[in-house]
C-alpha cells in the first residue's frame, strides 16, 4: 500500500517469520521482529484484534493491553530506535499458541507487518519419567480395565433399579456444536445472548457464562448471582432474568457493548461438576460506517443514547493512532486542561448540553481524505468509571477539488459561524 502525503511516501511491507516453538513451563520466549525499515517511532504487537504490547519512543503504552498479557511482556529499552522490535513473553502457556503481528509505525502509519507464529507445546518429559511410564503403563492398563468392568457392572444394576425413576432426569439437548450469531451496533444500551430451555432444572444447578478466553462473564449458583467470580471487564455490565432455573430462561444481557466485546460466549449448565448442557452464542458488535466526499462543508459522526449521563464526561478519540489522538472533549469541570489534538482544533462541534439531551454526535468540519479513520466516543462517570462507548468508521472519498485546494478553502472559511451540515443519516 502506498500513500502520498506531502512529499513522504510510506510503504507498508508484510513479512512472515519462522514459527517460534517453546515448551510450557519455560521462563520466557522471544518473538523476533527486526524489520528492514527506517524512521520507526512506534511498534504495536497484536494477537488477532487484541493488543499484546505497544511502545513508542517515550516508552511503553499499555493502556489498551489485553488482560492476558499484563505484566508478561517487555521490549528492549532502545526500541524502536534500534530497529529491534522483538517482544519477550514470560511464562508461555499452551493457550498462548497463535499468530502474533509486529507492526512497525511512523507517525501513526503502518510501515511493516511481520507475522510471528508461536507454538507452545506441553511440558517435555524427562528421561527418568519416560522410563517410569514404560514400567507403569502395562500395570495401569490392567487396573483401568478392571475399573471399567466394575463400573459397567454397577451401572447396569443401577439402571435396572432406577428404570422407572425419572424424577431426577434432566431433558437437556446434548452439547451442541452450532453457534447462534447475534449482531448489535456499538453504542447500544444492551444486547441479549439468548438461551432458553424446557429442561427440568434443579436449584442446585450452576449456570456459567464464559467467553472464548475462558474469562467468566456471569455466574449464577445457589439461586443467586456470583459477581465476585466475574472478570473485571464484565462487572456491573451483566444480568439474567429473575429465577432463571425455574423459568428456563438462561439468557444473558450485556450492557453497553463495545467492539472489544465481539466474542464467542458459552453458557454451561452443570450439576455436581457434571456438564448437563451448553449453548454457544457468537456476538458481533458492528462499527457504524459513515461516508462523505472530501470538500464537503462538514460530516457528522452520530451517537445518541438514552443512558443516564449525569456527572459524566466524554471524549472523541482517533483509535488507529499511536498514541491515540483526542479529537474532542466535553467535560462539566472547567478546570480540566485542553486536550484536543492540534489537527482538530477549530474543526469540531457538538450540540448544546449533550449530556442532558443524550445527543453525543460530533460534527467534523471540512473533512479531507486524511480524516478517514476509526473514531470512538467514550463516556466516563465522574471521569473515572467507564459507562458507554460508540465506534464510527469514517471514509472520506476523493472529491472534485484536489486536497490542497480543499485545505485552502477550509482555512478561508473557518470564520463562518454557520457552516452547512452534510446530510448524514443516523444508521
Amino acid at each position: 500500500m502506498k500513500r502520498f502525503n506531502g512529499f513522504v511516501i510510506v510503504l507498508l511491507v508484510s513479512q512472515h517469520a519462522l514459527c517460534v516453538e517453546v515448551y510450557e513451563g519455560a521462563e520466557s520466549v522471544l518473538l523476533p521482529c527486526s524489520p528492514n525499515v527506517s524512521q520507526v517511532d512506534g511498534v504495536l504487537w497484536k494477537r488477532s484484534s487484541s493488543i499484546v504490547h505497544a511502545r513508542k519512543q517515550s516508552g511503553d503504552d499499555l493502556r489498551l493491553q489485553d488482560q492476558r498479557y499484563v505484566n508478561r511482556t517487555s521490549m528492549r529499552s532502545d526500541a524502536p530506535q534500534s530497529g529491534n522490535l522483538s517482544l519477550l513473553l514470560t511464562k508461555p502457556s499452551v493457550s498462548d499458541s497463535d499468530g502474533y503481528t509486529c507492526i512497525a509505525r511512523h507517525k501513526g502509519q503502518d510501515l511493516n507487518r511481520t507475522l510471528v507464529p508461536l507454538m507452545v507445546r506441553g511440558p517435555v518429559e524427562t528421561e527418568s519419567s519416560s522410563v517410569l511410564v514404560e514400567v507403569l503403563v502395562p500395570l495401569g492398563v490392567i487396573v483401568v480395565l478392571a475399573i471399567i468392568f466394575i463400573f459397567f457392572c454397577w451401572k447396569k444394576r443401577r439402571d435396572r433399579e432406577g428404570r422407572h425413576e425419572s424424577s431426577n432426569q434432566v431433558n437437556l439437548e446434548p452439547l451442541s456444536t452450532s453457534v447462534l450469531k447475534v449482531e448489535v451496533e456499538s453504542g447500544a444500551e444492551s444486547v441479549q445472548l439468548p438461551f432458553k430451555t424446557t429442561a427440568d432444572l434443579s436449584e442446585d444447578d450452576k449456570v456459567e457464562w464464559m467467553d472464548r478466553s475462558d474469562m467468566k462473564v456471569h455466574v449464577y449458583q445457589n439461586m443467586s448471582d456470583q459477581p465476585e467470580e466475574q472478570h473485571q471487564a464484565y462487572r456491573g455490565r451483566t444480568h439474567m432474568s429473575e429465577d432463571p432455573l425455574r423459568t428456563g430462561d438462561l439468557s444473558l444481557t450485556l450492557k453497553h457493548p463495545t467492539v472489544r466485546d465481539s466474542n464467542t460466549y458459552s453458557c454451561t449448565i452443570s450439576r455436581d461438576g457434571q456438564v448437563l448442557g451448553r449453548k454457544q452464542v457468537e456476538l458481533q458488535v458492528k462499527v457504524l460506517k459513515v461516508e462523505v466526499d472530501s470538500g464537503a462543508e462538514s460530516v457528522q459522526l452520530p451517537f445518541k443514547t438514552t443512558a443516564d449521563l449525569k456527572d459524566s464526561s466524554l471524549k472523541w478519540l482517533l483509535e488507529e493512532s499511536e498514541p491515540s489522538k483526542t479529537v474532542h472533549v466535553f467535560c462539566i469541570d472547567p478546570d480540566v486542561p485542553e486536550e484536543q489534538h492540534q489537527d482538530y482544533r477549530g474543526r469540531t462541534q457538538m450540540s448544546e448540553d449533550p449530556l442532558t439531551t443524550g445527543d453525543l454526535s460530533l460534527t467534523l468540519r471540512h473533512p479531507t481524505v486524511r480524516d478517514s479513520n476509526t473514531y470512538s466516543c467514550r463516556v466516563f462517570y465522574q471521569g473515572l468509571h467507564f459507562l458507554i462507548e460508540k465506534t464510527v468508521q469514517l471514509e472520506v472519498k476523493d472529491g472534485i477539488l484536489g486536497e490542497d485546494e480543499t485545505i485552502n478553502n477550509r482555512r478561508s472559511s473557518f470564520t463562518d459561524p454557520t457552516p452547512l451540515m452534510a446530510d448524514q443519516s443516523d444508521q
